[in-house]
């Protein structure tokens, strides 16, 4: 029988036993120790960015990644909606792209605001990853 989902369509995930989507989860999280979280609107400027502590993210569990909590940074650098965001390492790599909302249990970036103030203070209530 035919897999309807080809190679192109797989993520690196697809091809890892459920051990092997730990361990990269674990060394993912490693790397992205004193990161930063850069949020984009629709016409992908960045209006905000969030330091992430060292560790950064929680022990990896049932499938999950989610980040330790980020304190609220001020200066937002325009009036915009965020509505994606990339994951990056303390050096600029950008390791995930996330979507934005204000569902902390939702995979992806949850604010504690749907938008931002030039100038004003971003909020980051959860981060999670799921394989």
């Amino acid at each position: 029988m035919h897999n309807p989902l080809t190679q192109a369509d797989q993520t690196p995930f697809d091809v890892l036993t459920e051990a092997g989507k730990v361990i990269a989860m674990r060394a993912w999280a490693t790397r992205l120790a004193g990161g930063t979280v850069v949020l984009y609107d629709e016409q992908q400027n960045n209006i905000a960015e969030m330091r992430m502590g060292s560790p950064a993210f929680e022990p990896v569990q049932k499938g999950e990644l989610r980040a330790h909590p980020i304190a609220p940074e001020e200066g937002a650098n325009a009036d915009a909606v965020p509505i994606m965001g990339a994951v990056m390492t303390p050096e600029g790599t950008p390791i995930f792209r996330l979507p934005v909302h204000t569902s902390p249990g939702k995979l992806g970036i949850a604010l504690s605001q749907s938008s931002v103030e030039l100038g004003g203070q971003v909020r980051l209530d959860a981060l999670v990853v799921r394989w």
